[in-house]
């Protein structure tokens, strides 16, 4: 993987940890967007989760694409949510990192090839 996708990778981990600690640690503004959106307490803990398990293998450099694969999927379900709810300025953030966690992905498809080969 190349300098700017092992950059882009790192930030993409800060941003889901700090995510996935404000799911944990139930900040206001992150519960009151789920609530609109139906999602309970224990599925906001299972996201939570998620967040943690998908972190963790982005940061294991052969299981990147894994990680980032989780990540766009988890990322389309969170875009079309704050568009069902018509939170179109919470869908631009989901759009942006669904970009970024499809470009590691790319990116990080050969060192998977290698490693399941």
């Amino acid at each position: 993987m190349s300098l700017a996708g092992e950059i882009v990778t790192y930030v993409l981990a800060a941003a889901f940890l700090s995510a996935a600690a404000a799911k944990f640690l139930g900040a206001k503004k992150v519960g009151q967007n789920l609530d609109k959106m139906g999602i309970s307490n224990r599925l906001r803990w299972g996201l939570g989760g998620a967040e943690v398990a998908g972190v963790v293998l982005l940061l294991i450099p052969s299981l990147t694409f894994v990680g980032a694969v989780g990540f766009v999927v988890l990322m389309v379900g969170a875009a079309g949510q704050h568009m069902r709810i018509r939170d179109y300025a919470g869908t631009l953030p989901a759009m942006a990192l669904l970009a970024l966690c499809l470009w590691v992905a790319v990116e990080s498809l050969p060192a998977f090839i290698a490693f399941v080969s």
